[in-house]
Protein backbone atom coordinates (compact mmCIF):
# COMPACT_ATOMS: atom_id res chain seq x y z
CA UNK A 1 0.00 0.00 0.00
CA UNK A 2 1.17 3.29 -0.95
CA UNK A 3 -0.44 5.95 0.68
CA UNK A 4 -2.08 8.82 -1.53
CA UNK A 5 -0.34 11.62 -0.16
CA UNK A 6 2.72 9.60 -1.11
CA UNK A 7 2.13 8.76 -5.09
CA UNK A 8 -1.15 10.64 -5.97
CA UNK A 9 -1.07 8.69 -9.20
CA UNK A 10 -1.55 5.49 -7.72
CA UNK A 11 -5.03 6.69 -6.05
CA UNK A 12 -7.32 5.20 -8.85
CA UNK A 13 -4.53 1.71 -8.88
CA UNK A 14 -6.82 -1.24 -7.50
CA UNK A 15 -3.46 -3.01 -6.73
CA UNK A 16 -2.89 -0.22 -4.32
CA UNK A 17 -6.40 -0.33 -2.13
CA UNK A 18 -7.18 -1.71 1.23
CA UNK A 19 -10.85 -2.27 1.44
CA UNK A 20 -11.62 -1.71 5.26
CA UNK A 21 -15.13 -1.16 7.44
CA UNK A 22 -15.38 2.31 9.33
CA UNK A 23 -14.17 1.32 12.65
CA UNK A 24 -10.95 -0.10 11.17
CA UNK A 25 -10.37 2.92 9.48
CA UNK A 26 -10.57 5.07 11.87
CA UNK A 27 -8.17 3.09 13.80
CA UNK A 28 -6.02 3.02 11.29
CA UNK A 29 -5.63 6.67 10.58
CA UNK A 30 -5.53 7.62 14.12
CA UNK A 31 -2.14 5.65 14.49
CA UNK A 32 -0.80 6.86 11.37
CA UNK A 33 -1.35 10.59 12.41
CA UNK A 34 0.14 9.84 15.76
CA UNK A 35 2.86 8.39 13.97
CA UNK A 36 3.82 11.05 11.83
CA UNK A 37 3.87 14.00 14.25
CA UNK A 38 6.23 11.63 16.55
CA UNK A 39 8.42 11.86 13.03
CA UNK A 40 7.69 15.35 12.36
CA UNK A 41 8.61 16.13 16.40
CA UNK A 42 11.78 14.17 16.19
CA UNK A 43 12.55 15.75 13.05
CA UNK A 44 12.02 19.32 14.78
CA UNK A 45 14.29 18.38 17.75
CA UNK A 46 17.24 17.22 15.33
CA UNK A 47 17.44 20.50 13.58
CA UNK A 48 16.50 22.93 16.38
CA UNK A 49 17.18 23.30 19.99
CA UNK A 50 13.60 23.47 20.86
CA UNK A 51 10.15 23.34 18.49
CA UNK A 52 8.04 26.27 18.40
Amino acid sequence: MVPIRVDWERRLDKNNTQPMCDSCHTIKTKKETKNEQLILYKVCLLYTSRCV
